[in-house]
């Protein structure tokens, strides 16, 4: 597993992700009437047995190599491929150094084979070693996705320093190497039901003026272990001062998928309907940068017939949104394919991953 390609991970999350809100909303709601009149219904215990599979099955034992270091230290590394040979033959060709995306090229310098082949394996292994670097933020994401509390405890004991402090600039932050900052900060937000990890990340927000650190920061602040945290957050949305206009959609996209507050995504959804005008002008207007954007990213979520007319009643008793109908259609049509798949397919499913110690 430490050597598989990024793209692999990735995509692994994002599906079971998504079956998981699946099977997390089905088994909130327990019996209801099925789209072909029946009833059905997925157990209660369903998405923790997804979770004891995922850790047990899925993650496995990738995760000691990266948390058996602080994020501080070079964990990173051990997620690398191996290095190519320092020397090549040929017109004083080097490794690229790091973080330099080497365009796929013919080689027409010396007209060596054996220079291309060289060259070659130096492309492959420069992308592979890029996208091996970009593994262990997707895995740390899955893992707290599936509740595994190791990345919890790991990333609160690296931010634990700054904890009293959170409005001042904090050294260990500035310690944890690049790509695991915004994991840290989201692992130790989602597990500390306290409030004083999503307090720092709050207190590094109003502060923080590098665009893509704020992205980071804002992600964290999204990372929500309560609901009492999740009504702040949401409030925040809306005040221009923290968050940018153009970003509240982003915001409200986050704090709906996050998978440790029971019913996120349908408090989030009932918070953008009341909320619908400050939204809809969010970023300029509606479609894919106002309200057209919680429709994609929050509504499309839903697995139920009634929130698909919930999304068609609310859409058409608001005519003054400019939101396309092809967005409308596209978001009722998901809802509903998500719908069928967990009346057929949900209740076997749960059986299934039941049978898994």
């Amino acid at each position: 597993p430490l050597s598989a390609a990024y793209t692999s991970w990735r995509a692994a999350s994002f599906g079971l992700h998504l079956f998981l809100s699946l099977l997390s909303d089905a088994a909130e709601r327990g019996q209801y009437e099925s789209i072909t009149g029946g009833t059905e219904g997925v157990p209660t215990r369903c998405p923790a047995d997804l979770r004891q599979f995922v850790r047990t099955q899925v993650i496995g034992r990738a995760l000691d190599v990266l948390l058996a270091s602080p994020p501080s230290g070079p964990t990173h590394h051990h997620f690398r491929a191996p290095h190519v040979k320092k020397h090549v033959r040929g017109a004083n060709r080097k490794y690229p150094p790091k973080g330099v995306v080497v365009p796929t090229a013919t080689d027409t310098s010396d007209g060596d084979d054996g220079d291309d082949d060289d060259l070659g394996e130096e492309i492959v292994a420069a992308h592979r070693s890029q996208l091996e670097e970009l593994t262990p933020p997707v895995l740390l994401e899955l893992a707290s996705a599936m509740q595994d509390s190791r990345v919890g405890v790991w990333a609160y004991k690296a931010l634990v320093a700054c904890l009293a402090a959170p409005d001042e600039e904090c050294p260990a932050i500035n310690q944890i190497s690049a790509d695991l900052r915004g994991p840290v900060l989201e692992l130790c937000t989602a597990y500390d039901h306290s409030g004083r990890c999503w307090r720092l990340v709050l207190g590094q927000l109003r502060r923080a003026s590098d665009p893509e650190y704020r992205q980071a920061l804002m992600g964290a602040l999204a990372k929500v272990p309560t609901n009492e945290l999740l009504n702040t957050t949401l409030s925040f949305t809306l005040d221009p001062t923290l968050i940018r206009p153009q970003d509240a959609t982003f915001m409200i996209a986050a704090l709906a998928a996050s998978p440790h507050v029971l019913g996120a995504r349908k408090k989030v959804w009932e918070f953008a309907k009341h909320n619908v005008v400050q939204l809809s002008q969010s970023g300029g207007g509606g479609g894919a940068y106002g309200f057209g954007s919680v429709l994609q990213n929050v509504a499309s979520g839903f697995a139920t017939e009634a929130m698909a007319q919930d999304v068609q009643l609310f859409i058409a008793s608001t005519p003054h949104l400019s939101v396309p109908a092809r967005i409308v259609r596209a978001v009722t049509g998901k809802i509903r394919t998500q719908a069928m798949w967990v009346e057929y397919y949900g209740a076997d499913t749960c059986t299934t991953l039941s049978g898994y110690d």
